[in-house]
């Protein structure tokens, strides 16, 4: 953006080596780094001034390779970050610079939509009143996240 913040340039143009590339996810930007979910279930951090991938994993979309139309819904939450994948898991995770750090992951939805031979969860979790919400083609499922005093 211009300093008047009347017109734009492009800064760099994306591709399978350079940036995200996600197709039906929103990446998050936290402190001049996106990350992301990008072709194939890669899971990525890209620098945003010139898009170069710091790291990328197949972790969070529960594999180790390439699987088709892999997704990974990213929720930023104070210092970490939730991550909703389509074999209906969420997982908590520190996502930094210098790489993924798995804190939790539990399953907590059945996948129920068939794409490409898989069955998948395609629907953002929704956060509210310390729980999230989580849907697939037969029901909606509600789990509390607040912390118990023990």
């Amino acid at each position: 953006m211009a300093p008047d913040g009347n017109s734009a340039k492009l800064a760099w143009k994306g591709t399978t080596r350079r940036g995200i590339a996600g197709v039906q996810n929103t990446p998050q930007i936290v402190d001049g780094h996106i990350y992301g979910c990008g072709p194939g279930g890669r899971y990525i951090c890209a620098r945003l001034s010139d898009g170069e991938q710091l790291w990328s994993t197949f972790a969070a979309s529960g594999g180790e390779r390439p699987v088709s139309w892999g997704s990974v819904f990213t929720i930023k939450q104070g210092d970490r970050f939730f991550l909703a994948n389509d074999f209906g898991e969420l997982i908590i995770a520190k996502l930094q610079p210098s790489g993924y750090e798995e804190l939790s992951r539990a399953k907590l939805i059945e996948p129920t939509h068939k794409v490409a031979g898989r069955m998948l969860v395609w629907s953002h979790p929704a956060f509210a009143n310390r729980s999230v919400y989580l849907r697939n083609d037969n029901e909606i499922r509600c789990y509390d996240l607040a912390k118990r005093d023990e």
